[in-house]
């Protein structure tokens, strides 16, 4: 498989001596399309382009497989060999995306563009004259259309094809957006059924045959239009103006009358665009809607306007599914810098084809490995679940030790104890809802129920006494429950409320004594609390007559026997 360095490899990164099993699920579909020779040199030079740290040359890739044979065995396996590249790497990047299982409605973005590779060779096959926009002048080179499909953030290249120039021997001359159409149309026989695909290209590409192509296989396409194309808004009703502008001469009227500022996600932080929308027919198009975007402070000549066939979409989704569009210039970044992709000596124009297709599948390679990884990490994780879940479930395992006890810290006494035989702590006020009196505020009238007995039994009033010395009223002073129910407002209920508060709606019985509700436990370190606090008081029956509970705006009261004890008394 992979052999260690050693002073006779110098310079070479590794070497490959027979197909590692890791990477044979890849390479299975391509063995029967295939001669046993044919196989071998294909597996060969795929990992060869992928581990190779120089210039792809054949000379670098034969050196990595040296089983193989001379260098001239692989550019004649590249040059003279009749196998179909092209159906292998849409078999590879079709299985891939199905790997992923896609749903029905899932949207999948198919990118088109072009590639252009400088090459002074002059014997060299479909070499001309191009413009590179790189270098911003002329060279001479090939052009090499581009189809890669986007879904879930994972690019896949899909399809390449090579521009003959005319005059050029070989099939017959073709523009490059024929070709583009061409693939779109390709593309709707082989897509997953069910899936949503919107086509993304640059302005060279916003064509009829591209944009017909696409409607007619129900696609929607994304595209940025030039500068002096002619663009016609809607007028009042949907109907279409006079006389169309051209698009230079519109945006910047709808970038000040109707553009808004956006923040548009990117890969570190945001950035902040000015976008304005109009709907209306673009010339040998169609209707479209027109989405104009600047950068608040960007010069006017950068200002790009977005078209697309789906008009229902809003202007930041239009920008941002455009934006999906820069995923196939990392994937050149990606071909041409780490796999090699512009570093052939083929003359002929079929052994340069099948390199680039190479390269495809070195880079499908990687990825096919990359989703394994994840696939292994994510079934590692439910698996390792699974087993806790289980052992945890049959005691296999020691479970962790409980948390430590916390003592509580030591309290002080209670002053008074008039209101509570165990409490030993001023209680805290209930969070949200009406303020109750603290124990200590009380007026020392509930001796009858209090264990330390130090206190005499004061009776309470019978009628509303505004001028108490505690601040509240008691009994038929209190507003009614606005509910209707859980709230009795008798004198014997000796019920109390702060002076002017409106009562809430919902309640629970809550013990004056210690300032707790049935939600929580009792705070003089007794049992959880019910309706009534049993556990620092005599009996229900005594506590009702003297007061000792009043409703809280947590819960309604509790149908538990004590509680209506409290009325029956």
């Amino acid at each position: 498989m992979f052999e260690n360095f050693t002073r006779a490899m110098e310079g070479r990164a590794v070497i490959l001596t027979h197909l590692p099993s890791f990477v044979q699920p890849f390479f299975s579909p391509a063995r029967p399309l295939l001669s046993k020779r044919q196989f071998a040199h294909l597996w060969g030079l795929v990992l060869a382009v992928a581990v190779n740290l120089r210039a792809a040359k054949l000379v670098h890739l034969s050196a990595a497989t040296p089983r193989q044979g001379h260098r001239t065995s692989a550019g004649a396996f590249l040059s003279r060999s009749d196998w179909d590249a092209p159906a292998l790497v849409e078999q590879q990047a079709m299985g891939l995306l199905a790997a992923m299982k896609p749903k029905p409605g899932e949207v999948v973005h198919l990118i088109l563009d072009d590639n252009r590779i400088a090459k002074r060779a002059r014997k060299m096959g479909y070499v001309s004259k191009i413009w590179d926009h790189k270098q911003q002048r002329f060279v001479r080179g090939h052009i090499a259309l581009f189809a890669a499909v986007a879904f879930r953030g994972v690019v896949l290249p899909w399809k390449v094809e090579l521009w003959k120039p005319k005059g050029h021997p070989g099939p017959r001359y073709r523009k490059l957006t024929d070709m583009a159409a061409a693939i779109v149309k390709a593309f709707a026989a082989a897509a997953p059924e069910g899936v949503k695909v919107r086509v993304l290209f640059d302005a060279f590409y916003l064509c009829p045959q591209v944009a017909g192509a696409c409607e007619g296989n129900g696609f929607t396409f994304f595209s940025v239009a030039a500068r002096n194309r002619t663009f016609t808004t809607d007028g009042k009703r949907g109907k279409r103006r006079a006389k169309g502008k051209s698009i230079a001469r519109l945006m910047p009227g709808l970038i000040r009358h109707k553009g808004r500022r956006v923040r548009m996600r990117r890969s570190r932080g945001h950035a902040t665009l000015r976008i304005a929308s109009a709907d209306g027919h673009l010339s040998r198009i169609g209707r479209v809607r027109m989405v104009v975007s600047k950068r608040p402070r960007g010069p006017w000549k950068k200002c790009i306007a977005v078209v697309t066939s789906e008009t229902g979409l809003r202007p930041r989704q239009v920008v941002a599914i455009y934006e999906t569009r820069w995923l196939i210039e990392v994937l050149f970044k990606e071909l041409r810098q780490d796999l090699g992709l512009a570093d052939y000596q083929m003359i002929a124009e079929e052994g340069v084809l099948h390199h680039l297709h190479v390269c495809c599948l070195a880079h499908l390679l990687l990825t096919h490995r990359s989703l394994d990884a994840l696939g292994a990490k994510a079934k590692e994780g439910h698996e390792g679940r699974t087993r806790a879940s289980h052992a945890a479930a049959h005691e296999h395992t020691p479970r962790a030790p409980a948390r430590p006890h916390r003592p509580r810290p030591d309290r002080a006494p209670c002053e008074r104890r008039a209101a509570c035989g165990t409490a030993s702590e001023t209680p805290r006020l209930p969070a949200g809802g009406v303020r109750t009196a603290q124990f200590e505020e009380l007026p020392l009238a509930f001796g009858s129920v209090c264990r330390s007995g130090t206190s005499t039994p004061v009776e309470l009033p019978t009628r509303a006494d505004p001028g108490s010395a505690d601040g509240f009223d008691y009994g038929q002073n209190a507003r009614p429950d606005r509910s209707g129910e859980g709230r009795p407002d008798s004198p014997e209920s000796g019920q109390l409320t702060i002076r002017g508060r409106a009562p809430p709606k919902r309640w629970s019985w809550q013990c004056f004594r210690c300032n707790l509700t049935s939600r929580r436990a009792c705070r003089s370190n007794t049992s959880a609390v019910t309706a009534p606090c049993r556990s620092i008081h005599a009996s229900a029956v005594d506590l009702s007559a003297a007061g000792a509970y009043k409703p809280h705006p947590l819960r309604r009261p509790s149908t538990s026997p004590s509680v209506f004890a409290m009325a029956d008394g």
